[in-house]
């Protein structure tokens, strides 16, 4: 890695330490809950990544969401696509309580599951998702790099990653996706004037 590319790390860094210590606990327990009331204020950007994930899905996909929180996104996509079988993974037990009741409602037990785990080391076999999302999360995991990995190893051949972060951290989580693999491109085309990129990384088939 080039100077450049270390600084950009170090700014992950920097970061991500700034971040867990404003809100760290508010993932876990009653912030937790707390949290799922304020997540609700991301509605927008959640309808729409849904509508992009649901264009980007084939039929019978395999859907998977990272840093799933309380479960808005993933419970938007399986309501819009029936066909699609779809995983949530978070890192915190509550969220992971929180979104399974969510998408319980609209997918039963025969499509849907949300399971704990870290973007760093997930608990799901190869290749096993044909759409990825992670909607502001990146800038929470400790360990970008091993995250686009993760990322590149359960995303089956053809599949996508689709990523929503602000936009200055951005740039480096689309230089590290790079690194793990992936052709990145980045999209802008937002109805609504907030500061986010949207980046879509691909895996060859």
């Amino acid at each position: 890695m080039d100077a450049r590319g270390h600084g950009h790390a170090g700014l992950h860094a920097r970061l991500h330490a700034r971040i867990q210590s404003r809100f760290g606990d508010m993932f876990e327990g009653d912030g937790a809950d707390r949290y799922d009331e304020h997540h609700r204020r991301l509605r927008p950007i959640h309808t729409a990544v849904a509508r992009r994930a649901v264009a980007l899905l084939p039929a019978g996909g395999r859907y998977l969401d990272i840093g799933t929180g309380p479960g808005a996104l993933p419970a938007l996509v399986a309501a819009a696509r029936p066909d699609v079988t779809v995983t949530g993974v978070d890192v915190s037990q509550r969220m992971v309580e929180l979104a399974a009741a969510r998408l319980a409602v609209v997918t039963g037990a025969d499509r849907g599951r949300v399971v704990l785990g870290d973007a760093a080391a997930l608990p799901l076999p190869d290749g096993c998702a044909d759409l990825v999302t992670a909607v502001l999360t990146t800038h929470h995991w400790q360990h970008l790099a091993a995250g686009a990995a993760e990322l590149r190893r359960v995303t089956a051949p053809g599949g996508a990653v689709l990523i929503v972060e602000v936009r200055g951290p951005a740039r480096h989580v689309a230089r590290t996706l790079r690194q793990a693999g992936f052709v990145v491109g980045r999209e802008n085309a937002w109805a609504y004037a907030l500061p986010f990129a949207r980046l879509i990384a691909r895996v060859p088939a």
